[in-house]
């Protein structure tokens, strides 16, 4: 810290400049005039014989010494001696205000420098307390109080809290948990910048430490607002004046190096949060569905994009047993972490089967959709729900057996024509009791079975319009009747651009297409 200079003594600067002025005036006049420093803490040197005159010189704070008229005395008495006593007095007093304003600016400049230095020591990677620290001791120190402390606004904004002090115990500072509803002084320097409290003051012993007659309080803030208040304590009844903008400077310097840290910590929170988030979207990305499909004669190809990291789409394919694969496409409400919450437990019950596959198809589907309506009724909030088509595949009966609860109707490309499925229920989440019916077509070779969620079908173009059934069953219809699985996937997928082309964002979307294999 930049410390100010003792003014005990005059410094050599100073000396010579009144020195100088000494001889100038005797010069002109005829009488000696001389300079006495004080260099015994304000005592007067013993008076000459022939001193005429004597007038103190201080610099505003303390005494510097003595301009001494020396001459005839019997003049002194005279109308010259009494002009010359003036002048005298007059010289006294500018030299005076001189010195003062000297010792104002070299202090100044000591908390300029001061302030300079903790901005610079402060920029770093400073741990919390450590700046708090070093900015109370410079508080203390920059204006002459006797102790210092910082309290912090906790997250609700409704107390205050100790958090450092500086020259004093923390266990002598009054109501070191200050709630802002008792009306602490805290809270007027809060809403107007600072205030001020003397021992006199009504209800003062609850905020003052014991043996201080004064406090002054300063908001600390941040560019988002208050998060605190500086108190300097001090013995004396004193008023702050020049004082007051030192305080505000190092309640600046406090709020800026609070902000960098949270700032800090915000960064490194985000940086973890990221990592999850990336962590997680690989955890939804599925299992070989193509792989799992072929092994029983199928030809699966789908997507499921999410708008974000991550998405509450599900798109799956669970092995039954050689042949039969659980076909499931699902969409929860609401985006990223949310929605992938809820859709990641359905994924998870539906993975279940995989270890132990029912016998029979028909009650299958209408089951499985139930428990999974119940379990997200217990487990979800009541804005949470879930569209969920499952349904089973068996390639020896060519059937395709399944349950709609409130997802958008699959379609069934059969002789070139779009057949739109039934549904068979409310969105699964909304009410506990709902029961679920199922339906059984048949799906062979040569036909092509289309599921998708909202997110393809309410595409829209610029105009608003949405891609629709019609879109998705006319970019089938209208590709090669040999086409793969992947290639009628990517014909949707290019209609579904050309549709959306200068259009709105869109929401996440999936898509799958199963045939036999060619």
């Amino acid at each position: 810290m930049h410390r100010v200079p003792s003014t005990t003594t005059l410094v050599s600067a100073d000396a010579a400049w009144i020195d100088g002025l000494c001889r100038r005036f005797s010069r002109a006049t005829g009488w000696c005039l001389e300079f006495d420093r004080d260099d015994a803490g304000g005592r007067a040197h013993i008076a000459a014989a022939d001193e005429v005159w004597r007038a103190a010189v201080h610099d505003g704070r303390e005494p510097r010494g003595f301009l001494r008229l020396r001459g005839d005395v019997g003049r002194a008495e005279s109308r010259t001696g009494r002009a010359l006593r003036d002048l005298i007095d007059l010289l006294a007093e500018l030299l005076s205000r001189t010195l003062a304003a000297g010792e104002s600016l070299a202090s100044q400049s000591s908390h300029v420098g001061t302030l300079l230095s903790l901005g610079v020591s402060l920029g770093g990677e400073q741990e919390l307390p450590s700046a708090v620290g070093h900015l109370l001791a410079a508080a203390v120190e920059l204006t002459g109080f006797e102790s210092a402390a910082f309290l912090l606004l906790d997250r609700d904004g409704c107390s205050l809290h100790l958090r450092a002090c500086s020259r004093i115990a923390a266990e002598t500072i009054a109501s070191p948990s200050r709630n802002l509803l008792d009306d602490p002084p805290d809270l007027d320097a809060l809403a107007r910048g600072r205030t001020r409290i003397l021992r006199a003051d009504a209800r003062a012993a609850e905020w003052l430490p014991d043996g201080a007659l004064g406090g002054s309080c300063q908001c600390v803030a941040t560019s988002e607002g208050p998060i605190g208040t500086l108190w300097c304590f001090d013995r004396r009844t004193r008023v702050p004046a020049g004082e007051l903008s030192v305080l505000e400077a190092i309640a600046a310097q406090m709020g800026a190096a609070l902000e960098r840290m949270a700032l800090r910590c915000e960064s490194a929170n985000g940086q973890r949060l990221r990592h999850d988030v990336r962590v997680a979207s690989k955890s939804q990305e599925r299992p070989g569905a193509e792989t799992a499909a072929a092994c029983i004669g199928l030809d699966v190809a789908s997507i499921c994009g999410s708008r974000y990291e991550l998405g509450g789409d599900l798109c799956d394919f669970v092995p039954l047993d050689g042949r039969r694969l659980l076909v499931a496409v699902g969409d929860a409400s609401g985006d990223s972490v949310p929605a992938a919450l809820v859709m990641s437990a359905v994924r998870g019950a539906l993975w279940m089967l995989e270890a132990s596959p029912p016998e029979n198809d028909r009650p299958l589907c209408k089951q499985l959709v139930a428990r999974l309506n119940r379990m997200l009724c217990r487990l979800t909030a009541p804005h949470q729900f879930m569209s969920l088509v499952a349904g089973v595949i068996d390639v020896d009966r060519h059937t395709f057996t399944y349950t709609n609860g409130g997802h958008p109707a699959p379609l069934l490309i059969a002789g070139g024509e779009p057949i739109a499925l039934q549904s068979h229920g409310l969105l699964l989440g909304v009410a506990d009791d709902v029961t679920y019916g199922s339906s059984e077509i048949g799906f062979g070779p040569g036909e092509a079975l289309v599921l998708y969620s909202d997110g393809i079908s309410e595409a829209r173009d610029a105009a608003n319009r949405l891609f629709g059934e019609d879109g998705i069953a006319a970019a089938v219809c209208g590709a090669r009747s040999a086409a793969s699985s992947a290639e009628l996937l990517a014909a949707i997928q290019r209609s579904v651009e050309r549709h959306t082309a200068g259009g709105p964002a869109g929401d996440d979307r999936t898509l799958a297409v199963v045939q036999y294999d060619l």
